[in-house]
C-alpha cells in the first residue's frame, strides 16, 4: 500500500514490509528514527500484509506471482515462441498459441469482467490434449468439433498441448467410429423373431471368423479384456442362455471361451442383443456395439446387452423374484437378500452407467444399488460374492452390502457368479484420488516454500490426514477381526498356520522372486540407463535378497490363517464423511480362483496399503520431476516422511483393533516381521505384473525391493 499524505513519491519509499514484527522487520531502530514510516493502514499495512504471511498462504499475490515466474521458466515459449492468433467469434475472448521447440502453448483470455463462454477452432491439434499450467490438469483431448471453453471474469487459461497425456478419465470416447464396425450380414425366414436370429448368427460356422474379429475388435477396446498382448487361435461360443421379460425384448447371455496360443483358454461373459435402425430406438454409444448387422434390406446392431435399460431391470426384477431359469443341464440363479425389497420398484429407477470403464461392468440404480456384472469368469463361486455375504451378516458395517447375485450352476456341480448387486455407497471418491490430491497440495506449499522448524512441525501438518490414516487402520483390523470370528462356516472358520505352511509359502515367494530376477535379466536392454542400473542392483544382489527372504520366513505355529480382502489398496477404499468403506473383494485379478479364497495370514491386507502408500509417494515424485523439476529435491523428501508417518498411523490404528485378534501376531518384533516379509511378497508380485502389463511403473515396486533386500 501507498502513504498519499507523504508527498512526491514517497509513498512508494516506505520501508518493506517483512514481517508483522516492529517497523514491519524492516529494523530494529525506534519507529521515530526511521527516514520514512511504514504503512500502518489497516488494510494494507505492515501487520496484515507482509512477506512473511503471504509466504504461508497459497492464494496470495506473492505466491501467485513465484508461481507464474516458474512456469514462465518452464516453457521458453513464452519468451521466444512464435505467435499464432485464433480469432474466435466471441470477440470478448484473447486466444493465441506460441510454439518454440516442439512445444506450443494455448493462451485464452477474458477481456470482459463477466463469465464467458468461447468456441475456438483447435482442429489442426485434433488429438492434442490441453494441460492446464497452473495445476497440470489435462482437460478434455481435442477433436473435429470445435473447443468449448467457459472462461471467467477476466481470467485466463495457459494449456500445454501435449500429445503425451491422454484427457481426463471421464472423457468417454467411443472405440470404434460407426464406419470402423465390421458388418454381419445372414440369411433368415420371414418368420424369424429376433431371438431366433441371433442363434443362426452364433451357430452360423460361415460367418464364425467374421463373428470372431466383430468380438475381437470389441474386446480389444475393453480394460475387462486382458488377452490384449496374447494371440488368438481360436473362439468359440461355449454357452448360449436366453432370458426374457413380457412385453420386453429377449436376450442371450452368452459364455465365449477365448483359447489362445500358448495353451491358456480365458472364458468372458458377454451378454448381447440385437437392434432394427428401423425401430428408431438406437441411442447407443459406439464402444457398446460389437458389430453392424444386415439382413436383406434390414440394418441393425449387435449389442452389448450393458447398455440396454431394459435388460438391466430384467435382471433386477428376476433377483427379486428369486427366480430360478431352468436350462437343459444348467440353472440360472437369481437370488437376493433382505436389502433388496419388494417394495422396490425397479421400473422406475433412474438407470446410469460409471463415465470410467473398470475392469468388470457396473450399473447404477439411481442412488440405492450398484450391480456389476463379472466379465472374465472362473469356475466357482466369485470371493467378492462369498466375502460380501459373510460380512453383511456380520457386525463389519464399513462395506458394501450384498443384495442379490446371478449365478449359473450345472448339473456336474460346477458353479459361475456371473453377477452381483450391491447397495450404493454414497462417497467423496477412492482413498486413491484423494491421496494423490494430497500429495499434490503438498507440493504447491513447497512451491510457497513454507518452511519447517524441525520434524515436529513438519509432521503437524499432515495431522488431519494421519488422523484419516488411523482411522482406515482401525477399520481393516475390525474387518480381519470380523473374519477371525468363531463360525460353523467352514470357509470362513480360523486355521491354524503350521511352520511347514509358513515354510511352504516363504518357498513360493522365493520361487517367485527368482522367477521375476530372471525375467528382469531377459529384459534388461529394453529398460533406460537409469533404470538399467537400479535392475542390475536388484540382479546382481539377488543371492542376498533370497538369504533376507529366508531369515524372514516366520517359524511358529500359534497364528491363525482367515479369510482376507486379498487385494487391498488405496484404490479399494472409499472415503464417506472422514470415513471408509472398503469394496471389491475380488483379489488380485492375475491368482487364480483358489489362490484367492484361500485362507492366509491377514496381514497380506496390511501389506497392500503399505506398498499402495508407496505407489502413491512415488506417482507425486513423478508429477513433479516432470512438471516442477526445481521443487523435485525438496518434494522428495517431504514426501518420504509423508509416506513414514502414513505407515505408522495406519499401523497404529489397526493394531488398537487387532490386540485380541488371533490372526495378528502380538509381539511387536513378530509383527514387524511377518508384516516385511508379506511387503516383500507384494513387492515381487507387483514387479512381475508390472513388468507384463505397466513396464513404466516397475521402478515403484523395484525400489521397494531394493530397499528390503539390497542392504
Amino acid at each position: 500500500g501507498d502513504n498519499m499524505f507523504l508527498g512526491d513519491r514517497n509513498g512508494m519509499r516506505t520501508p518493506m514490509q517483512w514481517t508483522p514484527d516492529r517497523n514491519g522487520g524492516f529494523s530494529k531502530a525506534d519507529p521515530e528514527c526511521l527516514y520514512l514510516p511504514p504503512v500502518m493502514s489497516s488494510h494494507s499495512g505492515f501487520h496484515s500484509i507482509n512477506v512473511e504471511s503471504q509466504s504461508r498462504t497459497g492464494a496470495s499475490l506473492l505466491n501467485w506471482m513465484k508461481k507464474i515466474i516458474a512456469i514462465r521458466k518452464n516453457y521458453k515459449a513464452f519468451g521466444q515462441g512464435d505467435f499464432e492468433f485464433i480469432k474466435p467469434a466471441n470477440r470478448k475472448i484473447l486466444a493465441y498459441t506460441r510454439t518454440h521447440e516442439n512445444k506450443t502453448i494455448l493462451c485464452v483470455y477474458n477481456l470482459s469482467r463477466s463469465a464467458q463462454p468461447v468456441h475456438i477452432d483447435l482442429k489442426a491439434f485434433k488429438g492434442f490434449t490441453p494441460v492446464e499450467l497452473f495445476g497440470r490438469h489435462a482437460f478434455p483431448t481435442i477433436g473435429e468439433e470445435a473447443y468449448q471453453l467457459t472462461v471467467a471474469g477476466y481470467g485466463f487459461y495457459l494449456f500445454e498441448l501435449s500429445l503425451e497425456i491422454d484427457g481426463p478419465a471421464w472423457q468417454k470416447a467411443g472405440a470404434l467410429s460407426y464406419a470402423e464396425l465390421p458388418v454381419l450380414v445372414f440369411k433368415a425366414a420371414p418368420e424369424d423373431n429376433r431371438l431366433a436370429v441371433l442363434h443362426k448368427l452364433l451357430s452360423d460356422t460361415r460367418r464364425e471368423k467374421l463373428l470372431q474379429e466383430a468380438l475381437t475388435l470389441y474386446c480389444s477396446s475393453r480394460r475387462w479384456y486382458s488377452g490384449k498382448n496374447r494371440k488368438l487361435a481360436d473362439l468359440k461360443a461355449e454357452l448360449v442362455l436366453t432370458i426374457s421379460q413380457p412385453e420386453c425384448h429377449a436376450w442371450l447371455l452368452t459364455i465365449f471361451a477365448w483359447h489362445f496360443s500358448d495353451g491358456t483358454v480365458q472364458k468372458y461373459f458377454t451378454p448381447i442383443n440385437l437392434a432394427w435402425e428401423k425401430e428408431n430406438q438406437l441411442d447407443y454409444k459406439t464402444d457398446w456395439i460389437i458389430a453392424k448387422t444386415r439382413q436383406q434390406n434390414e440394418v441393425g446392431y449387435l449389442l452389448d446387452s450393458m447398455i440396454s435399460d431394459d435388460f438391466c431391470r430384467a435382471l433386477l426384477i428376476f433377483m427379486q423374484q428369486n427366480r430360478e431359469i431352468l436350462f437343459e443341464d444348467r440353472i440360472l440363479r437369481f437370488t437376493h437378500t433382505e436389502l433388496l425389497t419388494r417394495e422396490f420398484l425397479p421400473e422406475t429407477i433412474e438407470i446410469r452407467r460409471p463415465v470410467v470403464e473398470q475392469s468388470n461392468t457396473s450399473i447404477f440404480f439411481g442412488e440405492k444399488y450398484i450391480f456389476k456384472i463379472y466379465r472374465q469368469i472362473q469356475c466357482g463361486q466369485n470371493p467378492e460374492l462369498q466375502m460380501g455375504q459373510y460380512l453383511t451378516s456380520s457386525e463389519f458395517k464399513n462395506i458394501a452390502r450384498v443384495a442379490g447375485a446371478l449365478e449359473l450352476s450345472g448339473s456336474d456341480k460346477t458353479i459361475y457368479t456371473l453377477g452381483i448387486l450391491q447397495e450404493y455407497v454414497d462417497n467423496q471418491g477412492d482413498c486413491w484420488s484423494f491421496t494423490l490430491s494430497y500429495l499434490e497440495r503438498m507440493a504447491e506449499n513447497a512451491l510457497e516454500n513454507i518452511p519447517f522448524a524441525d520434524k515436529e512441525s513438519e509432521r503437524s501438518q499432515h495431522n488431519l490426514y494421519l488422523s484419516q490414516m488411523s482411522t482406515l487402520g482401525r477399520r481393516v483390523g475390525q474387518m480381519h477381526c470380523a473374519l477371525a470370528a468363531d463360525t460353523n462356516d467352514p470357509d470362513f472358520s480360523p486355521e491354524i498356520i503350521s511352520a511347514a505352511e509358513w515354510a511352504l509359502w516363504g518357498e513360493k515367494v522365493k520361487q517367485s522372486f527368482k522367477s521375476t530376477v530372471e525375467n528382469l535379466r531377459k529384459n534388461l536392454d529394453n529398460f533406460d540407463m537409469d533404470l538399467q542400473k537400479r535392475v542390475k542392483l536388484l540382479i546382481d544382489s539377488a543371492e542376498e535378497g533370497l538369504k533376507r527372504i529366508d531369515e524372514l520366513i516366520p517359524r511358529r505355529g500359534d497364528l491363525y490363517k482367515t479369510r482376507h480382502h486379498g487385494d487391498l489398496h488405496l484404490g479399494q477404499l472409499l472415503l464417506t464423511s472422514n470415513d471408509f468403506v472398503i469394496i471389491d473383494f475380488e483379489g488380485e485379478p492375475a491368482r487364480t480362483l483358489a489362490e484367492r479364497s484361500a485362507k492366509l495370514c491377514p496381514l497380506r491386507d496390511v501389506a497392500g496399503v503399505l506398498r499402495s502408500f508407496s505407489y502413491a509417494s512415488e506417482e507425486a515424485r513423478r508429477n513433479i520431476r516432470k512438471n516442477q523439476p526445481a521443487l523435485y529435491n525438496i518434494s522428495c523428501k517431504l514426501t518420504q516422511n509423508w509416506e513414514k508417518w502414513a505407515r505408522q498411523s495406519f499401523i497404529e490404528g489397526y493394531q488398537m483393533e487387532t490386540e485380541k485378534c488371533c490372526s495378528v501376531p502380538k509381539g511387536r518384533k513378530d509383527f514387524r516381521g511377518i508384516l516385511e516379509f508379506l511387503c516383500i511378497e507384494k513387492a515381487v508380485y507387483e514387479l512381475n505384473y508390472e513388468l507384463n502389463n505397466r513396464p513404466d511403473w516397475i521402478e515403484i515396486p523395484l525400489g521397494g525391493l531394493i530397499e528390503a533386500l539390497c542392504k
